[in-house]
């Protein structure tokens, strides 16, 4: 399934893999680090999803995201649909909702009391 950002567009932030297997030394360490962490995706509408090269909708998903095939990436995007931030290796939890918090949506939503 190729992410169409845009239809979670105002509901949910994506945290994007892209990885050549389940079995991919990079992909293992970042599912790993963000094992038991799923209160803190609910509480930023953080929705994770993975690409492995030989799933259909991969390709597509990739050239989508300029990633080359038979790489590790992630790509976070926003609820505004925009790509806001993409690595190369695993990025840990802390990282990763520390982008997050830092955004002006994020930033208005906590202010507002959205966190659960």
């Amino acid at each position: 399934m190729t992410p169409d950002p845009a239809s979670y567009r105002g509901k949910n932030r994506l945290f994007l893999i892209f990885t050549p297997s389940g079995t991919d030394e990079e992909y293992v360490r970042q599912r790993d680090l963000l094992q038991d962490r799923q209160a803190e995706f609910e509480d930023r509408d953080l929705i994770t999803q993975t690409f492995f090269d030989d799933t259909t909708g991969a390709d597509a998903a990739r050239a989508q995201f300029g990633i080359e095939g038979g790489s590790f990436a992630v790509v976070l995007v926003g609820k505004d649909g925009g790509e806001k931030f993409r690595a190369s290796e695993p990025v840990g939890p802390r990282d990763l909702f520390d982008r997050i918090d830092a955004m002006p949506m994020r930033r208005r939503e906590m202010r507002q009391g959205k966190i659960r």
